[in-house]
């Protein structure tokens, strides 16, 4: 480290100099790509400590040491970018029908819960009716069930 980024260093960290920036670069083991970022140093005073804030500028070429620059844009590129086809923006992205009709898989699942649900208000008025019997046969006098005398 020189003399010259030593003083910056320094006086960024005073506050006297703003943008004190220098060029980062930093090499993906596993693919061998560089990127290279734009770093300025800030000074912290909660933490006592200068923190980098790096802007990400684009990637080294291999082959010519110069940057290939990025657009400048956050987050991932869109599809057209990429070569494949772009949905259309205000158009249906998922496979879910349009308000009002009914998806054809969940045609027979409706039909299958309406189906158990009928099974299920059967099974509920037997069950009521088992209780009713089992309540008449312990009211009557000697246990004897009403069906019996």
């Amino acid at each position: 480290m020189n003399i010259g980024t030593v003083y910056n260093w320094y006086q960024c960290c005073l506050g006297r100099r703003e943008n004190v920036s220098s060029i980062v670069r930093y090499k993906n083991k596993k693919t061998g790509f560089v990127s290279v970022y734009e770093s300025i140093s800030r000074y912290d005073p909660v933490t006592k400590q200068s923190r980098p804030i790096r802007k990400y500028l684009g990637l080294e070429d291999p082959e010519t040491g110069e940057l290939i620059p990025s657009s400048g844009k956050r987050g991932r590129k869109r599809l057209s970018e990429t070569g494949a086809a772009v949905p259309p923006r205000g158009g249906r992205t998922t496979n879910r029908p349009a308000c009002g009709q009914e998806a054809p898989e969940t045609a027979g699942t409706d039909a299958r819960i309406r189906e158990l649900e009928e099974k299920n208000r059967l099974l509920t008025s037997c069950l009521e009716n088992m209780r009713d019997l089992i309540a008449d046969a312990l009211a009557a006098p000697g246990g004897a069930s009403p069906a019996e005398k």
